[in-house]
């Protein structure tokens, strides 16, 4: 009887010391995390249950789930459609926040990489946003995007849209044909460098994107030392088309 109650004494202070260790254990954020993710998974589960009326072939856990988060019968009934919508929805919404960070963050970098080599001075960062504004800074100020040159606004616009293709295609995004028409886009140009660099940011884009196709009208000379003559319309013996 003495051995019988020492061994229960034992298993006791052993059960409490596993006891403290899984609240330890749970206590992490890793498990809050997965609870959250296994919750996610269940409501999903029992909403396609709940649209094809296979409660029968839920998992115990999911099952249980489901009936904890059914209203009573003595309330109204939802609509399974609406529920199965419902749950849709905000699975897909938490999935299009986390992953447009990511991509945004990856647009405006490449904004800044085309822009850059464009040959937009000193500019840091950009972060556009659904409306369509870079929202750039120059040199770490905030820098609206009617205080640029004319110039500069023009390569902005080309090294956004060219942005945007680029990264859509890297992701398999092909909201956009892939043709971009840029009629005279050194026109502005000042330094005739700059506008040999544009015509050569634009000839190695239209080369490296898979889909992309690039349309430029120009006068610029260096037209002839950046595109290949089968890359070239004119007019009768090289002249201008109009």
């Amino acid at each position: 009887m003495h051995a019988a109650a020492s061994v229960l004494e034992a298993s006791r202070a052993a059960h409490h010391q596993a006891q403290h260790h899984l609240t330890a254990v749970r206590s992490g954020n890793w498990y809050a995390n997965l609870e959250a993710a296994r919750r996610d998974v269940y409501q999903i589960e029992g909403a396609l249950a709940v649209a094809t009326g296979a409660h029968a072939e839920l998992p115990a856990a999911v099952g249980d789930f489901v009936t904890a988060g059914t209203p009573a019968a003595t309330g109204p009934v939802e609509d399974p459609d609406t529920l199965v919508l419902v749950a849709a929805t905000k699975v897909l919404q938490q999935v299009v926040a986390e992953h447009s960070r990511a991509l945004f963050k990856e647009l405006n970098e490449e904004i800044v990489r085309i822009a850059q080599k464009l040959g937009v001075t000193n500019l840091t960062s950009v972060n556009l946003d659904l409306g369509g504004r870079v929202n750039a800074k120059k040199s770490g100020a905030p820098r609206r995007f009617e205080d640029f040159s004319p110039t500069e606004r023009l390569r902005m616009r080309i090294a956004t849209v060219v942005g945007m293709i680029t990264v859509g295609r890297k992701h398999g995004i092909m909201s956009h044909p892939g043709l971009l028409l840029i009629d005279a886009p050194t026109a502005e140009e000042l330094v005739p460098g700059d506008a040999r660099l544009v015509l050569e940011t634009l000839y190695e884009t239209a080369n490296t994107v898979p889909g992309m196709q690039i349309v430029v009208t120009s006068i610029e000379e260096a037209l002839w030392d950046v595109f290949p003559d089968d890359r070239i319309v004119t007019g009768p013996e090289d002249l201008q088309m109009f």
